[in-house]
């Protein structure tokens, strides 16, 4: 079946949502389709104006009329809207999950044996670049197949098996625009220094990481020996390199990752640890 041919019924109409709303229209994906939920009417009245959905303040006829459900509400409000809302999902819609720090066991207690799939998908979705995780092991795999087309007109997926690995990625792919960004930001602040002015080194990062990175996709030779290829001895991106490898660069990044994911999971517990004193 045609995703064209599936109700969708995007839930909260937040920051990823409409991150998500705008992949989907960039794509060519009739939004005027899908079906949007919030308690917000301003939100709401702010999305159609921008996206051409539908939208509702009935969550419970919103789901009832949906094949594909998407769970974009804050973590902290799932167990209430679940008490409020799970027996519309007695059609058992494929539901998707993109709330970080609740498991796929505890979304299963709170709307029962139905198809949910966790979903981590990153804001450049946006753009229809974005890259989406899923965890979903025990999924039929046709509605595997619903999932991975849905999230594929917003970038490229991928499927894992073991749930930390979901929160693995959710250090590296979920929250890795946040430091790309500051990367970039953090050259051009470098190259002002050299008397380039903030426009045209802004201009000048964003072609050089859209180039180097193209370049590395379409490349069959490793990152380090394309950087080797372009290391002369002794040269200009030899002393930038070193300078970089004194600062111990790689180990910094590799602590910030443990840090991240470590905090990561304690938010999780402290979500789930919330989640129990609710029930």
């Amino acid at each position: 079946m045609s995703l064209n041919a599936l109700p969708i019924t995007f839930i909260g109409a937040g920051n990823m949502a409409s991150h998500m709303l705008s992949g989907l229209q960039r794509a060519g994906f009739p939004t005027n389709a899908i079906l949007v939920t919030d308690t917000d009417p301003e939100k709401l009245q702010a999305i159609t104006e921008q996206f051409a959905v539908q939208t509702t303040t009935d969550n419970r006829a919103a789901i009832q009329q949906a094949a594909i459900v998407i769970l974009a509400i804050k973590p902290q409000s799932m167990h209430s809207f679940a008490i409020q809302n799970s027996t519309a999902f007695a059609h058992s819609p494929l539901v998707i999950s993109i709330a970080a720090g609740i498991p796929l066991e505890k979304l299963h207690q709170f709307f029962g044996a139905i198809p949910i799939v966790r979903a981590m998908p990153n804001i450049c979705v946006s753009i229809a670049e974005g890259n989406t995780i899923f965890f979903a092991p025990q999924l039929e795999v046709s509605l595997h197949k619903v999932a991975d087309a849905f999230f594929s007109l917003m970038g490229i997926t991928q499927w894992v098996l073991d749930e930390e690995q979901l929160d693995a990625y959710t250090v590296l792919t979920g929250a890795g625009p946040g430091y790309v960004f500051f990367i970039l930001q953090s050259i051009i602040d470098a190259a002002q220094t050299l008397g380039i002015s903030e426009a045209d080194a802004k201009k000048a990062v964003l072609q050089l990481f859209s180039g180097a990175t193209q370049l590395a996709s379409l490349s069959s030779s490793s990152l380090r020996t394309l950087q080797q290829q372009v290391t002369s001895k002794k040269g200009v991106t030899e002393q930038v390199i070193e300078t970089l490898n004194k600062g111990h660069m790689s180990a910094l990044f590799a602590l910030a990752f443990e840090k991240a994911y470590a905090r990561g999971q304690q938010l999780q517990h402290l979500m789930e640890d919330e989640l129990k004193n609710k029930e």
